[in-house]
């Protein structure tokens, strides 16, 4: 699959779990991945330290798996992608590890997509946004 991409002279790799950005790394030396979803990349041999990642790899990891919390993980790697896509080498950007989670729901955006948010995630939510 990464070897595919890379044959469309994609600008960047979004890997989303630990073999696809051990693919990704393998067959990309020179076009930036942003990882997702990776429980340790220094033992997965993806990047040399959090701080300074080094070479073409950097991105959002946790520590422990937790679907839910995955939504929010996907919005701090579009701030990765977003600074290499503007040409911030990605060795250049500390990997981030989420220390904090908040659920907000709005509202008011739901119904206007129609959409119908389940009482029991209403009441997990940190901030809901009304009508």
């Amino acid at each position: 699959m990464a070897t595919e991409l890379l044959s469309r002279n994609v600008d960047l790799i979004l890997a989303v779990n630990t073999p696809a950005a051990q693919a990704a790394k393998k067959a990309a030396t020179t076009v930036p991945i942003v990882i997702l979803r990776v429980a340790d990349p220094i033992k997965s041999g993806l990047i040399v330290s959090l701080a300074r990642p080094g070479g073409n790899v950097t991105g959002v990891f946790l520590d422990f798996p937790d679907r839910p919390h995955l939504r929010s993980m996907f919005g701090q790697a579009g701030r990765h992608v977003v600074r290499v896509l503007r040409g911030t080498p990605p060795r250049e950007i500390p990997m981030e590890r989420p220390a904090q989670f908040s659920l907000l729901i709005n509202q008011r955006t739901a119904q206007a997509l129609g959409l119908t948010i389940l009482a029991a995630l209403l009441a997990r939510a940190d901030e809901v946004v009304q009508r």
